[in-house]
């Protein structure tokens, strides 16, 4: 069985009302009275017209004065009705300050229902029963016309009732004709529906009211959150990029000096020892790099860049680094790949390589005997797209069922194993995140004791046969193309400008240094170099601004000076802010020599500096 509505309309309000407040109270209320006195002026023109019409049928039999005098009144309530009106509307915040207007409107309500209370005791000629309809007419249309306006308030409606309805009930109640006293009687019934009805519509909209405000408190704490949210991520991003900046300054120094003393040193002691650092050194900058990953991966900032790639040489290249692990193991290391495997395909190679990397690294870590083995083949293929399938086996230590669920989860060790082993137990949460991002999927079937197998489904853009050969790699820049460049290291920290000065000299390179931006462009406007190394954060004149400044002065003199960045930062967006100030490429700490070496051969190729300025003088 259906409830009444009126059950359904108090059960809403108990749902609404429980946490009400004063504030909210004199809200609703005010809202009401605006509701009422915003319909004065198509309230007030329709009583004229039903006034006028009335006063037209009564003409004959009432006396004239008291009718004109009756619409004059009744013209007067409807101006004041539209003056209310026009100020409500004025009213820029009527709603938090209604003022007076409440009493108004209940002013109003009384004097709207005086006038018709007025006609219907003394305007109506009640010997004539031709007329008796007019009176049925004003007895139930007007008092039940005036809810859409005056009911939306409660107390106004009551007080237009009092004056309009109550008079002539109580009047015909109390005669000597049986039939006026019945209708005086029906007259208190039709008014209490109509004031019940008034109370169920000044509900709904109270319900509606304290709904929206409901909401709207609700939007503003969401929003609220979401900017307290935006924030955190804001300074977590900002400590993040910071403290990459702070731990890969001082790593630069430690990764740079190890390298060169594996360069410089013919002591195998000594060689192992800066083997070891350098490993150490590079194992801490991967735990740095999985947490800045995994950041941008939460912040919803890690972008894929799509490119052209050869996946069968990506895939070989990626078993050429694993074999010397598998046979310092003494484990059997296979790469399998499919003959239907396209040559050029189109995604990220770099987060392809990572996923594979990931799961190969652990399959290796977790494998003391038998095989690793890594496969490559085709689920399904078209003119367009792959669907390439890779699979990581292993014979390791296996995982349990209950604790596979955990495996993608960061900072999750499964078992002790895993512990020992080491790591931060970021790289499958990563890797599971990169795959989502590739529209890919991982699968896992593994057996304590017995081993692991990871299968990972790609889509991968098949490239056109004619556009699928990819340049061949350059072979590695002669020592010739570096030999005796001009180099000016712009950076003001004292540890990074020895480790930076003496890759520099171990390369053949000539070296200058500048300690900040400033200095840096002196340095340029006095002599000729063939590339610039530029610190992104420094004192004063950052990278950014010094880059920007020399590349305004190339555009009025001529000429061109690579310029490289040279920075801690490793975080979304430093690459495209390092471009967009005018830099031709970007070196983040720590350093590798052959990087270095490969960047100076690229930007600096052709004649030196040096050569330029001879020539230009003999000529």
């Amino acid at each position: 069985m259906r409830p009444p509505a009126g059950a359904a309309l108090d059960r809403a309000d108990a749902a609404v009302t429980p946490g009400e407040t004063r504030q909210h109270d004199a809200r609703v209320r005010a809202e009401q009275v605006e509701t009422l006195l915003r319909q004065g002026l198509v309230g007030a023109v329709s009583v004229f017209v039903v006034a006028a019409a009335y006063a037209i049928a009564v003409w004959p039999f009432v006396d004239r004065v008291t009718l004109v005098t009756w619409l004059v009144a009744t013209a007067l309530v409807g101006i004041c009705r539209i003056g209310a009106t026009i100020s409500v509307r004025r009213h820029p915040n009527f709603a938090d300050d209604p003022g007076h207007w409440p009493l108004a409107a209940v002013v109003l309500g009384a004097a709207s229902g005086a006038i018709w209370g007025y006609a219907c005791l003394l305007l109506v000629p009640l010997g004539d029963e031709g007329l008796h309809f007019l009176l049925a007419s004003l007895l139930t249309g007007m008092p039940a016309g005036a809810i859409s306006s005056f009911g939306v308030y409660f107390r106004a409606y009551v007080a237009y009732m009092l004056f309009s309805v109550l008079p002539f009930s109580l009047r015909f109640l109390f005669a000597a004709d049986p039939h006026l006293a019945l209708a005086g009687l029906a007259g208190f019934v039709f008014g209490f529906f109509l004031l019940r009805m008034s109370w169920v519509n000044a509900g709904v909209l109270r319900r509606n009211i304290l709904q929206r405000l409901e909401l709207a408190g609700l939007a503003a704490s969401l929003a609220q959150a979401r900017d307290a949210a935006e924030s955190a991520n804001r300074a977590k991003s900002s400590f993040l990029a910071n403290m990459s900046h702070e731990i890969r300054t001082p790593l630069n120094a430690v990764v740079g000096l190890s390298e060169l003393l594996q360069e410089s040193s013919d002591n195998p002691r000594a060689l192992s020892h800066a083997a070891t650092i350098r490993k150490s050194a590079l194992s801490l900058l991967g735990i740095i790099n999985d947490v800045l990953d995994l950041s941008r991966i939460e912040a919803g900032g890690m972008s894929l860049r799509r490119e052209s790639f050869n996946l069968p040489a990506l895939l070989r290249d990626i078993g050429d680094m694993f074999a010397p692990v598998a046979a310092r193991k003494g484990l059997a290391f296979s790469v399998e790949l499919d003959a239907a495997l396209p040559v050029q395909v189109g995604a990220d190679p770099v987060r392809l390589r990572q996923v594979l990397v990931n799961l190969l690294g652990n399959a290796m870590k977790f494998t003391e005997e038998g095989h690793v083995r890594l496969a490559a083949r085709v689920r399904e293929v078209d003119a367009a797209q792959a669907l390439v399938e890779f699979t990581i086996a292993d014979t390791g230590i296996g995982i349990a069922e209950h604790a596979q669920a955990l495996l993608f989860k960061p900072f999750s060790q499964v078992h002790d194993a895993a512990v020992a082993a080491g790591g931060t137990g970021l790289g499958l949460a990563i890797t599971a995140e990169l795959i989502d991002l590739m529209q890919g999927r991982i699968a896992l079937d593994s057996t304590p004791d017995r081993g692991s197998t990871f299968v990972v489904t790609l889509p991968l853009a098949v490239a056109a046969a004619a556009a699928a050969q990819a340049p061949l790699a350059a072979a590695p820049p002669p020592a010739r193309a570096i030999a005796g460049r001009r180099v000016l290291l712009v950076e003001d920290n004292d540890v990074n400008q020895v480790v930076a000065s003496e890759m520099l000299l171990t390369l053949g390179c000539e070296v200058r240094i500048a300690g900040n931006g400033q200095a840096a462009l002196v340095e340029l406007m006095a002599d000729r170099y063939d590339l610039v190394l530029m610190d992104c954060q420094m004192p004063g004149m950052n990278g950014f601004e010094a880059t920007a400044a020399w590349r305004t002065h190339e555009r009025l003199a001529g000429g061109h000076v690579p310029i490289v960045a040279l920075t801690a930062n490793a975080v979304a967006g430093d690459r495209e802010s390092c471009l967009a100030a005018g830099m031709d490429d970007y070196l983040t700490k720590p350093v590798s020599l052959e990087r270095l070496r490969e960047v100076i051969a690229r930007l600096a190729g052709g004649k030196s500096a040096t050569e330029n300025t001879e020539n230009t003088e003999s000529g």
